[in-house]
C-alpha cells in the first residue's frame, strides 16, 4: 500500500513539474513573440537616414531645411572648408600687397600713365577671371556633394524597402517613393537649384506616410506640417502663387488637426505656430516672395522646436 502511495505522488510530482515547464516554455515563447513584434514594428534607423539625407541636401542647395544636427564628419569638413578659406584670404592678401608693391615701384620708375593703367586693368581682369573660377569650382563641389548624398540615398532606400514590406507597406506608397527619387536623381543632373528644390520637396512628401507605417513615439503628422510650409515657400519663391496658396491650405488643415494633441501641453509653442501660420498667409495672399521664404522659415523653425521637444518626452 506504501509503494502504491509513493508511485501515486512520484507520478503527480513528475506531471505538474512538466505542467510548469510548459508554462514557463509558452511564457518564454509569447515574450519572444511580444518582442520581436515590438522590433518590427519600430522605426527603422533606414528611414530615419533617409529623412537626414534629404534634409541634407535642402541644406546643400540653401533651401529651407529643417535642423540637421552636424556629424563629425561634417564638422571636419565645415573645418577644412574654413581652413581653405583662410589661405585664400591669406593669398589674397599676398596678391594684394604684391600689387601695392608693383605700383610704388611703377611710380618711383615713373612710367607712364597709360602703361600703368593698362596693367591694372589687366590685374584687374585676371582677379575677376580667378573669382569666376573659384565660384564655378564651388558651386561645382556643392553638386558634387548632392550627387554623392542622392547616391547613398538610393541604397538607403533599397535597406528600408525590405522592412516596409514586411509589415505590408502598400505597393502604391513604394513605387510613389522610388518614382520621386528617381526624378530627383535626374533633375539634379541638370544642376538647376529651384527645380531640384522641388523635386527634394516632392521626395520629402512621402515621409510621413513611410513612419506611418510603424508605430512612431509621436504623430509623424508634424513632417506632414514641415512638407506642406516648405513646399509653400518653394512655391511662393517661384511665383507660383496658386500652387503656394494650396499649400497653406493644406498646411492649415494639417495644423487644425494636429495641434489638438498639443495645445494643453505646449500652449505657447502652439501658439507660436499658429500666429506664424498666419503670417505666412498674410505675405502668401500679398504675394511677396521675400517675406513669404522669412516668415515661412520662422514657421519650420517653430515645427522643428515641436517635434525637438516630443522626442526628448519620449526618450
Amino acid at each position: 500500500m506504501k509503494n502504491k502511495t509513493f508511485i501515486i505522488a512520484v507520478i503527480i510530482f513528475i506531471t505538474l513539474s512538466g505542467c510548469n515547464v510548459n508554462l514557463e516554455n509558452n511564457e518564454d515563447s509569447q515574450n519572444e513573440q511580444l518582442s520581436a513584434e515590438k522590433d518590427k514594428n519600430e522605426v527603422p534607423k533606414d528611414l530615419e537616414s533617409i529623412e537626414e539625407s534629404i534634409e541634407k541636401i535642402f541644406l546643400s542647395l540653401n533651401g529651407p531645411a529643417s535642423n540637421v544636427e552636424e556629424t563629425e564628419d561634417n564638422q571636419e569638413e565645415n573645418n577644412q572648408t574654413d581652413n581653405s578659406t583662410e589661405d585664400d584670404n591669406e593669398e589674397n592678401n599676398d596678391e594684394d600687397n604684391n600689387q601695392d608693391s608693383n605700383q610704388d615701384n611703377n611710380q618711383d620708375n615713373n612710367e607712364d600713365e597709360d602703361d600703368e593703367d593698362n596693367n591694372q586693368d589687366d590685374e584687374n581682369q585676371d582677379t575677376n577671371n580667378a573669382k569666376e573660377d573659384s565660384e564655378k569650382a564651388q558651386d561645382e563641389d556643392v553638386w558634387v556633394e548632392i550627387d554623392s548624398t542622392i547616391n547613398k540615398l538610393h541604397y538607403q532606400w533599397n535597406g528600408f524597402t525590405s522592412s516596409a514590406m514586411e509589415i505590408n507597406a502598400s505597393k502604391e506608397l513604394i513605387d510613389n517613393f522610388s518614382v520621386a527619387l528617381n526624378s530627383l536623381t535626374n533633375t539634379t543632373l541638370n544642376r538647376n537649384q529651384a527645380n531640384s528644390l522641388i523635386a527634394a520637396s516632392n521626395l520629402y512628401s512621402h515621409v510621413p506616410d513611410l513612419y506611418m507605417l510603424f508605430d512612431t513615439q509621436y504623430s509623424p503628422e508634424i513632417k506632414r506640417l514641415r512638407h506642406y510650409t516648405r513646399n509653400a515657400i518653394l512655391n511662393a519663391l517661384a511665383e507660383n502663387w496658386t500652387d503656394s496658396k494650396e499649400d497653406l491650405k493644406n498646411l492649415k488643415s494639417s495644423w487644425s488637426f494636429y495641434k489638438t494633441s498639443i495645445q494643453k501641453d505646449r500652449p505657447e509653442r502652439s501658439n507660436k505656430l499658429d500666429y506664424s501660420i498666419q503670417e505666412l498667409e498674410t505675405v502668401i495672399n500679398e504675394k511677396n516672395k521675400y517675406l513669404s521664404n522669412i516668415k515661412g522659415k520662422v514657421a519650420l523653425n517653430n515645427i522643428d522646436v515641436i517635434e525637438k521637444e516630443q522626442k526628448e518626452e519620449n526618450d
